[in-house]
């Protein structure tokens, strides 16, 4: 995961503390998915376009 992506759902944890809702880091990712799946076909694509792509790490094929 990426430092800027930790940091988003620490931030989104410290929100939701403050509404009195104490969650971990998987809660906050569970919540974004089922958000992510509310969106119409059109708001996800444009969401998606917006991530920034980890790099692919490819390894030695084995011998």
């Amino acid at each position: 995961m990426q430092e800027a992506d930790a940091q988003l759902i620490e931030a989104l944890r410290v929100r939701c503390a403050i509404q009195g809702m104490l969650m971990n880091q998987s809660e906050v990712v569970r919540v974004g998915l089922h958000v992510l799946a509310d969106l119409g076909d059109e708001d996800l694509k444009n969401r998606a376009a917006k991530l920034e792509r980890l790099a692919t790490v490819r390894t030695k094929p084995s011998k």
